[in-house]
């Protein structure tokens, strides 16, 4: 009997690096993963910006006109849904130099509807913050121990 299928966002500073260097943690969740467990990243449907920006050699910013879902309003309402009707939100702020605001908010959201948080952070993260640690339902200090955390979430026996 297969087992059912389960989704976990992937939620991480974006903004101020390159697509690349944002994209880098992402892909290499997508490769840990078992079949019955799909990853909702915040790039899909994205992929015009992603070549621009990348041909440009530029770094992601708060928004772009180009189309719909990379505006302020699609990028909000999709972010939102995802919060908060994925089965897990795996949050990745390592080595982050500054506070990702979106990422605090994908954060708070997937809190109010009760989806279970891995939150991913050394210490001495500018992230680190009472509210922002409480808030997540799991903290470690290393991606592996984030997916593996997932896995046994997300894994019936």
């Amino acid at each position: 009997m297969p087992l059912p299928i389960y989704t976990v966002y992937l939620s991480g500073p974006m903004k101020g690096l390159t697509p690349e260097d944002a994209m880098q943690w992402r892909t290499y969740v997508k490769t840990q993963l078992p079949d019955h467990i799909k990853a909702w990243d915040p790039f899909r449907g994205k992929g015009d910006l992603i070549k621009k920006l990348n041909g440009e050699g530029k770094k992601l910013g708060d928004e772009y006109r180009d189309s719909a879902i990379t505006r302020a309003k699609g990028i909000t309402v999709r972010d939102h849904r995802d919060a908060t009707t994925c089965d897990v939100l795996l949050v990745n702020v390592l080595g982050a130099k500054t506070v990702s605001i979106g990422t605090i908010m994908e954060l708070a959201w997937s809190y109010d509807a009760r989806v279970p948080i891995v939150l991913v952070m050394e210490e001495g993260n500018p992230h680190s913050h009472a509210i922002f640690n409480e808030a997540a339902s799991y903290i470690v200090d290393n991606l592996d121990e984030g997916i593996t955390l997932v896995k046994a979430l997300l894994t019936p026996q």
